[in-house]
């Protein structure tokens, strides 16, 4: 076989190494005399193994990689060195699985004994994305033959080696296991660890395949041969529930404490339970013999599950220098013990540390475990203290000695922003009023009676050469506006990118499909775009991204206001920010209505002002001189904010709200065929209103 026909190319091989079996993305199979062994390499590393004798090189090409099998080859002796090639980004490959869920699940009862045996029951499962999408916690439930059983899987996504590390935990237990670590492929996530079972040490294989929209399994095997075999012991096929089903009863149930089982230490962090504005004080340098300290703000929401035996905490932060933190912590009481582990994990590494164990003593629970830092292990210590029903204190501190000292180097101090013993909510999806829901759904479409400006509107972003931006607005504002409008068109409002500095945006509007090639006719062949054609096209790019939309209901289209007189140079207030999300089929199959009744009045009451609510014209484009994006769906919802600071204290807002984060999220985010696109634009000097 010539090796440089493959896309996995082995150089440096005799006979007698360990052959490739195959290789998957930035994984590499090995496979010896004693079966399979499974190395992954994050992008650009590389693993070595054996001795200065005898080497092996396995090198993946850029791009999608395939299944290979590879034979020997002979060739001089060295150690064995794999590298890995880049992979694409893997962070959001769960995304299919957010929701809720029935499964259907088959158990092997007796597992590597030869038995097949097999039982089956039902289940729900519930998955709510954390860290926008680069984490889940999946809740699930089932009533067994046995009885019945809960369980909480964390999925963690690593962004340095593209892996996904996926823990398991059941209540009946309050352990959490070992993660099983692995990647997705083609829509099929393989997930391996090695653990132990029934007193022998085995292998453990997880597999995810996602089966489109409303449809993904999960596999569970077993191998007691090094992974020669693998033995099938638990399948799971989820079945998305409707929409129906994925809105609470209660959206506000969550922020209710339980009540405690008296003696039990299971409830001991109901206090905590809510949302939480986080004053932190944090030591710069731990153990160094100095006391210099930071301060900094932080929020966090604190979510009871298994009735509160157990609790999710979503943390987040910005640091002085404008680092932001986002992190969790799963707390999991142990019911044989008594006594409670913490979790922790940040999205910058994508596991968990060390686990924390202990128990509350007189109102204070004091948490103890040890790990690595700065190339020496230290104890590592929390203190957990209620102070009354609207603040708590978290305090960390390390030692050095074994625990006769301690040093504290993090204080937070929480003030609770959502009350623990909130009644039901009015402002749940489920608990809303039909003609109130639809009344603010009026609101948040339109807010006018006035009648929109234009039938068809283009949405153009256009990508500018670097540093010629305000080239390009100072010849638009100047030579394009009302020539433009002269010609038959509404020049509706143009943009600086807040985000992107090198690009422009802009809106312009039509009565029809067939009056907008008349007026883009009229223009572009006229003398003002002959003149300023050649300085126009030097500041861009590329001009051709542009979506052709149309008003996605009756009056939910832009109303223009006035703009400033040429000349003028100073901008207008405020900004607007566009969202733009992609759908697996036309607005009017029932997004639209989905996004009224839900999505839009928890938008509405962060502070955001809606501007207009636009679908995609699904009509052919009836001037084809201007190409457009074609063979897609979009859904575009505008607003206005007072300034960026607004806009930013309404995304903040929209985090901490739980019917928000648990359920409209979720299910927002089904419908999408991928990440809504989020543009931040502020209005040029001749800009009109909106």
């Amino acid at each position: 076989m010539d090796a440089g026909m493959h896309p996995a190319r082995r150089e440096g091989a005799r006979m007698g190494d360990p052959p490739v079996h195959g290789v998957r993305g930035g994984e590499v199979v090995l496979k010896d005399g004693r079966g399979l062994a499974m190395v992954r390499v994050p992008p650009g590393d590389e693993y070595s193994r054996g001795t200065p004798s005898r080497q092996l090189i396995v090198r993946q090409p850029r791009g999608p990689m395939t299944d290979t099998l590879l034979a020997p080859t002979s060739a001089a002796p060295a150690p064995l060195l794999i590298r890995a090639a880049p992979v694409r980004d893997s962070s959001r490959d769960f995304h299919f699985l957010h929701g809720r869920w029935h499964v259907h699940n088959r158990r092997l009862l007796h597992p590597l004994t030869g038995s097949d045996a097999w039982i089956a029951f039902d289940g729900r499962s519930h998955v709510r994305p954390l860290w926008d999408g680069r984490a889940n916690l999946e809740t699930w439930e089932a009533d067994a033959p046995a009885g019945r059983m809960q369980a909480v899987s964390l999925h963690l996504h690593d962004p340095r080696s593209g892996e996904w590390r996926l823990h398991w935990a059941t209540r009946d237990s309050g352990r959490v296991g070992v993660p099983a670590i692995g990647t997705f492929a083609y829509g099929r996530g393989e997930f391996y660890a090695q653990e132990e079972f029934e007193g022998r040490t085995i292998f453990l294989r997880l597999v995810w395949e996602d089966r489109g929209p409303g449809a993904c399994r999960f596999e569970q095997a077993f191998s007691e041969d090094g992974g020669r075999l693998w033995e099938t012991n638990w399948t799971m096929d989820f079945t998305r529930l409707p929409d129906a089903d994925d809105a609470p009863r209660d959206a506000s149930a969550i922020l209710r404490a339980p009540v405690a089982r008296a003696g039990s230490g299971a409830h001991d962090f109901d206090f905590l339970h809510g949302t939480w504005r986080i004053q932190n004080r944090r030591l710069r340098d731990p153990l160094a013999g100095f006391g210099e300290w930071y301060a900094f703000d932080g929020s966090a929401t604190e979510l009871p599950l298994w009735d509160g035996d157990a609790n999710l905490e979503e943390y987040e932060a910005t640091l002085p220098g404008g680092h932001r933190i986002h992190g969790l912590a799963l707390r999991l009481y142990e019911p044989d013990t008594r006594r409670w582990t913490i979790h922790w994990a940040s999205s910058d590494r994508g596991r968990l540390d060390p686990a924390l164990t202990g128990t509350f003593r007189d109102g204070v629970g004091e948490f103890i475990s040890h790990e690595d830092y700065g190339g020496r292990m230290v104890l590592v210590r929390f203190h957990w203290t209620s102070v009354g029903p609207d603040a708590a204190r978290w305090e960390q501190a390390f030692s050095a000695d074994g625990g006769r000292t301690w040093e504290t180097n993090w204080v937070m101090d929480f003030t609770r922003t959502g009350t623990a013993a909130a009644p039901p909510s009015s402002s749940s999806p489920a608990a809303v009023d039909d003609d109130a829901v639809d009344g603010a759904a009026d609101d948040a479409v339109d807010g006018s009676d006035a009648a929109s400006c234009c039938a068809v509107v283009e949405l153009r972003q256009y990508l500018m050469h670097p540093r010629r931006r305000d080239e390009l607005i100072e010849l638009f504002d100047r030579e394009f506006l009302e020539t433009q409008e002269a010609a038959g068109m509404t020049v509706i409002a143009q943009f600086r990118d807040l985000d992107r500095p090198n690009v422009f945006t802009w809106f312009r509007g039509f009565s029809g499909m067939d009056p907008r090639a008349e007026a883009l006719a009229a223009f572009y062949d006229g003398p003002v775009w002959a003149r300023n054609r050649d300085a126009a096209n030097a500041t861009m790019v590329s001009s051709d991204d542009v979506l052709l939309l149309r008003s996605a209901r009756p009056r939910s289209g832009f109303v223009p206001g006035g703009r400033a007189p040429a000349g003028a140079v100073e901008t207008p207030p405020g900004i607007v920010v566009a969202t733009i999300y992609p759908l697996r089929e036309p607005a009017a199959a029932g997004f639209t209505d989905f996004f009224e009744r839900t999505v839009a009045p928890r938008l509405a009451a962060t502070g955001a002002t809606p501007i207009a609510m636009l679908e995609t014209e699904p009509g052919a484009n009836t001037f084809p001189r201007l190409p457009v994006r074609e063979g897609e769906h979009v859904f575009v919802w505008l607003a206005r904010f007072a300034d960026a600071a607004a806009q930013e204290r309404a995304a903040a807002a929209l985090a901490r709200d739980l019917p928000w984060m648990l359920e409209v999220q979720p299910a927002l985010e089904r419908r999408l065929i991928a990440s809504a696109e989020i543009l931040r634009l502020g209005p040029t000097a001749r800009s009109r209103t909106l």
